[in-house]
């Protein structure tokens, strides 16, 4: 029996339960660098924000799940990495979630990571097998999830029985090799890879939910308000998911899977600057005398170039160059006259959002 005196404490401890559970679900967006201790598995761990990595398939106990692994991976024109990375392998195991709230049930819902794949191994084979992807459920599960969303898919391409490396593929959630879709890029084991996939939410029928994969977007789209053009689109191939509550890394042992990869910087977000946004922007100088041309990228906003004469002066400061700037090809450019009597030296400095 409930009285009036103990109400508030069980009212309190209800609500206590029930916001911790929260905290342990990412809010969108959301940004996780694995900066995790070496050697440990990566469900159970708990980022910056609170947000922790449930297991599933928790069942299988006989298999080592995702654990995470010393140093990092970076790509050209991405925020500088940080942390750790988590090793994905060839079995079947327990895997890791990635919960997020609120729940997505409209508009579309995306994500990014880095991958490497260290060792194709002779699984590699058939039609592609998926590791990754977006899942309607949310906290720890003992099974394997069934019901997974525009999932990352991998092939190897043989020719002449020689394995030369491997494809990257969508699969809206159907499973089946025949609806599986494929990026034309060619990847080895040296090739660090930024994928992005989205899944966004239609009200039609039940089956026109569309996927989007994106294979190492060029970096001019970096922090861009609209996403481009996807690498592969599948749009009907599979039922609709009733919602996307979070992001799976699974071990699955499958014949088509790698022996092992590793995956890295995992970004969710509901638009396409939340997963892929710019990293620090890379000035370009090209000499065509008597001029010379520094470039840089259009996203880089708020960045101008500035110059000075003397490096080792406090006092001398840098100023910004008078020249226009001229936009081409994503680029900003700006020609100065080359200045063959003074010393004069050059930065990008962010001035603005």
């Amino acid at each position: 029996m409930i009285t009036r005196s103990t109400l508030p404490t069980r009212v309190a401890v209800l609500l206590l339960l029930t916001l911790s559970f929260l905290t342990a679900q990412a809010a969108l967006p959301s940004y996780d660098p694995l900066n995790y201790a070496v050697g440990t598995n990566l469900a159970s761990l708990t980022n910056t924000d609170n947000t922790v990595w449930f297991g599933v398939n928790t069942s299988d106990v006989t298999n080592p799940a995702p654990v995470i692994q010393a140093g990092s991976l970076s790509y050209y024109g991405f925020p500088a990495s940080s942390g750790n990375s988590v090793l994905v392998q060839n079995v079947i195991g327990p895997g890791s979630r990635y919960s997020f709230t609120p729940a997505v049930t409209s508009g579309t819902v995306y994500y990014s990571f880095l991958m490497r794949v260290l060792d194709i191994g002779p699984y590699l084979t058939g039609t592609g097998a998926f590791f990754a992807g977006l899942n309607n459920s949310t906290g720890t599960q003992t099974s394997q999830p069934s019901i997974v969303g525009s999932r990352v898919e991998t092939r190897a391409v043989v020719n002449g029985g020689v394995t030369n490396g491997y494809n990257v593929g969508l699969d809206k959630t159907s499973g089946a090799g025949a609806n599986f879709q494929w990026a034309t890029n060619l990847f080895t084991t040296n090739d660090v890879v930024l994928i992005v996939g989205a899944y966004t939410f239609n009200t039609g029928t039940t089956s026109d939910d569309v996927s989007q994969l994106w294979v190492n977007p060029d970096a001019s789209t970096f922090g861009a308000a609209t996403a481009p053009a996807a690498n592969v689109l599948a749009v009907t191939a599979g039922n609709d998911l009733a919602s996307a509550s979070s992001f799976l890394i699974l071990e699955r042992a499958t014949n088509t899977q790698p022996a092992s990869l590793l995956v890295d910087e995992v970004r969710i977000g509901r638009n396409w600057a939340d997963v892929v946004p710019p990293g620090p922007p890379k000035l370009t100088v090209f000499l065509a005398p008597p001029n010379i041309v520094f470039s840089w990228p259009t996203n880089a906003v708020g960045f101008k170039l500035e110059s000075t004469t003397n490096l080792l002066s406090v006092g001398t400061p840098w100023i910004a160059t008078g020249d226009p700037v001229i936009i081409s090809n994503n680029q900003n450019t700006v020609t100065e006259t080359i200045d063959t009597t003074t010393n004069r030296f050059f930065r990008l400095h962010q001035t603005g959002p």
